[in-house]
């Protein structure tokens, strides 16, 4: 993840590419990502979120904390067990 014109020459060489809501105009334009949030406010767990979900391992990863997520659940909208409506018997 980069968000200036000096990031240009190592996003080029990433296999995935992704740039901050508030990374210049150049940097957005030649990426394969672009988060909604800017920099410094979520916008790399964002990005690495959705690769964990690309790679089907965010739920085990989020399991691991105590989060229970379900299919229907998007990123960012896991729920603890304390708070989960549909708890698995364990």
């Amino acid at each position: 993840m980069g968000d200036d014109l000096m990031d240009l020459p190592v996003l080029r060489l990433a296999g995935i590419s992704a740039a901050p809501a508030d990374a210049a105009e150049a940097v957005r334009a030649r990426v394969h990502f672009v988060s909604r949030h800017p920099g410094g406010a979520g916008a790399v767990r964002e990005f690495i979120e959705g690769v964990l979900h690309a790679q089907d391992r965010w739920a085990a990863i989020a399991e691991r904390y105590g989060v229970v997520t379900t299919p229907e659940s998007s990123p960012n909208q896991e729920t603890t067990p304390e708070s989960s409506p549909v708890q698995e018997a364990r």
